[in-house]
């Protein structure tokens, strides 16, 4: 009986650091959200990506060419037709590195690195950056903006 006991106290030890490990496994809601985006992208399932946004949601893109800065906002709308609109054997394909995400409460932010390809071939690289909110549907894009540099300007992975 004494060592079903020792047994037991270390099953109940262990307990919390394995809920903590298996935690920490597992992508926060704000990230999935994310990452459901461009997997859905990769599949021109609009339906699935226009499901990641809050409605009128706010998409923008900055960029600078030859010396100009261009900024660029976007509607939901417009970012779907795009995505549907583009060639059939194209993927669409943002691949993104290290994100790094912050939440508080019913906030989130997520800001990673990315490159982007149209089917395997580079196209160019930049910054994403995430703002989501938890809704009674779950967590939601509101905002997204991204940076667009040259493909001569990315660092190489």
């Amino acid at each position: 009986m004494p060592r079903l006991r020792r047994l037991l106290a270390a099953a109940l030890l262990l307990a919390p650091i394995t809920a903590r490990a298996q935690a920490a496994a597992e992508p926060h809601p704000a990230m999935q959200v994310v990452t459901t985006l461009f997997d859905a992208m990769r599949a021109r399932d609009t339906a699935a990506m226009r499901a990641a946004f809050v409605d009128h949601a706010v998409l923008a893109s900055w960029a600078e060419r030859e010396g100009q800065v261009r900024f660029r906002r976007d509607s939901l709308s417009a970012f779907l037709v795009t995505v549907a609109n583009a060639p059939k054997d194209l993927v669409l394909d943002e691949r993104i590195y290290a994100p790094k995400l912050e939440v508080s409460d019913g906030l989130a932010s997520v800001w990673a690195e990315y490159d982007f390809y149209g089917s395997q071939r580079f196209s160019h690289c930049g910054v994403d950056a995430f703002h989501l909110a938890r809704t009674g549907a779950g967590w939601k894009i509101v905002h997204l903006i991204d940076t667009r540099r040259a493909s001569t300007d990315c660092p190489k992975r």
